[in-house]
């Protein structure tokens, strides 16, 4: 687990899922609020793949599509690039170490079985323990502004993510981003419709964004043409 810890209040704090959600979803906005000098931390929240290579067969598609055999060597780079990344935007940052939802395994085995379970937009009853955990530490933040994820396209980690903040004590002003890619993938994109007149802030611009997702080597491949124009949206929640 990365952490930088101090105590300083930040001006935005973003809540990331997993490491290239934040750039994905907002890094042009990251970018643009540099330059304003606004005081910025990125929390990746799952961050780890586990110690089993014994992984569901949809994960082992992912790490080899992602040009590894290994769950170790996976988790490896992807920390490496996620670090690059975040040092060449020069925001303070910090992996929290939670296990991403294709690689967390319960009593029974897998978590998450399938794919198909992995986007179904229900959370395990396991995994609300982690829920809590994620919530109390998410209490502790000290910022003017959290950033959420919205929940587009069901992925289960990002659900997570907007409950535990969403039950957390803490009384920041809270705002949500439309995930990239997912926002543009089947008919995801009538969110952006049911949230016309909660928006705050809104890129078409990404030019510099595109540039960061370079140093995601190993998941460029994936995004299909990465240099589509995804769009960034902010919306109150």
């Amino acid at each position: 687990m990365v952490t930088r810890k101090d105590k300083r209040i930040w001006d935005i704090v973003i809540l990331s899922p997993h490491m290239d959600d934040a750039v994905l979803s907002l890094g042009q906005h990251l970018v643009n609020w540099q330059k304003e000098n606004k005081k910025i931390k990125i929390i990746t929240v799952m961050t780890s793949f586990g110690n089993d290579e014994k992984i569901p067969l949809y994960s082992k598609k992912y790490i080899s599509s992602s040009g590894f055999k290994l769950v170790k060597d996976f988790g490896e780079a992807r920390i490496w690039e996620d670090i690059g990344v975040m040092e060449n935007l020069k925001v303070k940052y910090e992996h929290w170490g939670f296990v991403d939802a294709g690689f967390r395994r319960n009593d029974r085995g897998f978590t998450y079985p399938t794919r198909r379970g992995l986007f179904n937009r229900k959370i395990s009853k396991g995994d609300y323990k982690m829920v809590a955990e994620i919530s109390k530490k998410i209490a502790k933040l000290k910022s003017k502004i959290i950033l959420i994820p919205a929940g587009v396209g069901g992925h289960v980690d990002h659900l997570i993510v907007k409950k535990a903040a969403e039950k957390s004590s803490s009384k920041t002003n809270r705002l949500s981003y439309l995930e990239s890619p997912y926002l543009w993938e089947n008919f995801n994109f009538l969110e952006i419709f049911k949230n016309i007149f909660k928006i705050k802030s809104i890129f078409a611009k990404v030019g510099s964004k595109n540039k960061l997702l370079k140093g995601y080597r190993s998941q460029c491949g994936l995004w299909g043409d990465y240099k589509f124009p995804y769009v960034e949206i902010i919306v109150k929640c």
